[in-house]
């Protein structure tokens, strides 16, 4: 956590801001995360049971680590701004739409190919 703080160590301009930027990222990546997860074991649970392709338990806890490591690790790391970006309020809802977008729809695309297969 010391690292995130270090830019804005000596010089403190806008380091309310950054802190606001630092701890609204962690937040939605964790929502993503999880939103991610689910649908993702929605998914391999579906074609278990649906489709009768056994899919080892195993494979939840490693989708899991999947989640965490690689996509909530590389995506919380890019929200975090570079010590000379301008840091300003926002008044779009663009969490919210990346959410839906490019989690919320792949996810229900897959679901629904799933059932379509099964039907």
């Amino acid at each position: 956590m010391a690292f995130l703080f270090i830019p804005y160590f000596i010089k403190k301009e806008n380091f309310e801001m950054y802190v606001i930027t630092v701890f609204t990222s962690f937040f939605v990546t964790v929502i993503y995360s999880i939103i991610l997860y689910l649908g993702l074991s929605a998914i391999l649970f579906t074609i278990d049971k649906l489709l009768e392709i056994k899919v080892l338990t195993k494979i939840y806890y490693y989708t899991w680590l999947l989640v965490v490591f690689l996509f909530s690790m590389s995506y919380f790391l890019s929200g975090i701004s570079p010590k000379h970006k301008e840091l300003s309020i926002k008044s779009y809802p663009k969490p919210l739409k990346i959410l839906l977008l490019y989690i919320i729809m792949p996810l229900l695309t897959a679901y629904t190919t799933i059932l379509y297969i099964y039907f």
